[in-house]
């Protein structure tokens, strides 16, 4: 193998290693090989095999396109490349703990830069935002296993039990802070189309009265933080602008930027999205984003009235769960 890619090979899998890990023990755990093939490895002595690669590019959640094409300055170059996050085939618990775990990494990564630059257009709530509420994470990982694993008509949310891993894992997710400046464009019925999730479980009796009651307190709270966060506008050293679409959002993309590093994720589905960090790709998602944002109203920090309205109609949606049938509204 070339030096230079051998190389950056070994950097970008050493930069991806969360620092809390041991590399040569989650190397040797991860890709089941001998100690000692794993010191030949880290000293150089042994090129990474192409299998070596494509687990570590599954549970370290890079491309290969950030190692082969890693000297290109000119994005022009970038081949279109892309790292699915799927989860098919894979034991609905262990992918959402990994798909935690990479949370935790990206968050960790971030942690470490002097400047961060997110920027969201999403038509629902986000898993990543159901952290901070017990009962719409465990919304999220019920309709995760649902929907992601052969089970019986009537398997319901109470049958559903967080793993001891998964608890620590949103645990250690709640104790990070948001940094950086960071734009929100969402639908208009970003949170009724979650609603409407929770309704089609509700209708079929796989939701309880008493967990429907506990996920309406725990979305009301939601709505609460973020009419606080759109009067604060910067919160510590959170910065944020949330603007609503007056035109439909069909999926969700996030774009990171942490110093000179950039990611892009865009889901298809629920539990499924594209990663990548090719640059023309990020390029390309932030110019659509600001040919959004002409379609769309600024609610941080514009009058009284416009914020009044809109987050009084999210209160009205999560309290007529029950009543009203949001599928043929």
């Amino acid at each position: 193998m070339d030096p230079i890619l051998k190389k950056n090979i070994l950097e970008k899998i050493l930069a991806k290693i969360p620092d809390y890990l041991n590399p040569a023990d989650f190397l040797y755990e991860v890709l089941n090989i001998s100690k000692e093939s794993v010191y030949r490895r880290l000293k150089g002595d042994v090129s990474f095999t192409l299998d070596d690669l494509i687990i570590l590019s599954s549970k370290l959640s890079f491309s290969l396109d950030e190692i082969l094409f890693i000297e290109k300055k000119d994005s022009s170059q970038y081949p279109v490349l892309f790292h699915i996050r799927s989860n098919k085939g894979l034991n609905p618990q262990k992918k959402f703990s990994e798909f935690l775990s990479s949370y935790i990494a990206n968050k960790d990564r971030i942690a470490k830069a002097k400047d961060v630059e997110v920027t969201v257009a999403s038509n629902r709530l986000m898993i990543l935002s159901s952290i901070n509420y017990e009962h719409i994470f465990k919304f999220y990982y019920y309709k995760w296993v649902h929907q992601t694993e052969q089970k019986p008509l009537n398997y319901s949310m109470s049958d559903v039990t967080l793993s001891d891993d998964i608890i620590a894992l949103r645990e250690t997710l709640l104790t990070y802070k948001y940094t950086g400046n960071h734009i929100y464009i969402l639908d208009s019925n970003f949170l009724k189309n979650t609603l409407t999730e929770v309704q089609y479980y509700y209708r079929r009796k796989l939701i309880s009265e008493e967990e429907i009651i506990l996920l309406q307190n725990d979305f009301l709270k939601f709505v609460d933080t973020m009419e606080y966060i759109i009067k604060q506008e910067r919160v510590d050293d959170f910065t944020n602008r949330i603007y609503i679409s007056t035109v439909q959002i069909d999926s969700t993309g996030l774009y990171c930027r942490s110093d000179n590093e950039e990611t892009l994720d865009l889901w298809l589905s629920f539990g499924t999205s594209i990663h990548t960090t090719n640059a023309a790709l990020c390029d390309s998602f932030l110019s659509w984003i600001n040919a959004l944002k002409k379609y769309s109203i600024l609610i941080t920090g514009c009058d009284e009235a416009s914020k009044t309205q809109f987050i009084d109609k999210q209160r009205d949606y999560i309290k007529t769960l029950t009543s009203k049938d949001y599928i043929y509204e």
